[in-house]
């Protein structure tokens, strides 16, 4: 059986070359996607690589630096991102970031990560807007920025805090416009 989409190759496994002409490798049945594919780079190191059933994203994938290092690990459910995904510095793949999704938006705790694995960032999502208490840190633990989020938007206090955690500067934001 040969697949539609590519007269002559059969639905087996086959390697076939993406419009930037880098090679991808999977098998089609009924004209998608399904099993396992590989996405490769220009440098012809791995891209990507996960499952497809019917065409859709499904379980884990994990994409890559153009040097093959991991940049990102997380979970497809019926082609939309769920639950946890990490992505990773491409200097010493400690991780950079950690993100929760539900039906393929954020949606619940964010973390951002310095090199070291000293907390940078942190806070919440709803439906891939920020929401909520939201704060950041340097490389020592310490609080150099805190406020909240609603509906994406700065709202309310914000303080800025000096390296002896004394509040610095304090600013008021109403729907994301600074009011003082």
């Amino acid at each position: 059986m040969t697949d539609k989409k590519h007269p002559g190759i059969t639905t087996d496994s086959m390697d076939l070359f993406n419009l930037d002409g880098n090679p991808e490798v999977g098998s089609y049945k009924d004209d998608k996607k399904t099993g396992e594919w590989k996405y490769y780079h220009d440098t012809r190191m791995l891209k990507a690589i996960g499952v497809y059933e019917d065409d859709i994203r499904v379980g884990e994938w994990k994409f890559f630096f153009e040097v093959g290092t991991i940049r990102e690990v997380g979970s497809y459910e019926m082609g939309l991102k769920c639950g946890e995904w990490n992505r990773f510095h491409y200097s010493n793949q400690s991780v950079a970031e950690t993100t929760l999704f539900n039906k393929g938006k954020k949606h619940g705790e964010f973390k951002f990560f310095y090199e070291g694995g000293e907390l940078k960032r942190s806070g919440s999502y709803d439906n891939d807007l920020k929401t909520g208490e939201w704060k950041k840190y340097d490389t020592k633990g310490q609080v150099i920025e805190i406020g909240s989020y609603s509906n994406d938007q700065k709202d309310g206090e914000w303080k800025v805090f000096d390296s002896e955690g004394q509040v610095k500067w304090t600013f008021t934001y109403k729907d994301g416009i600074l009011i003082g």
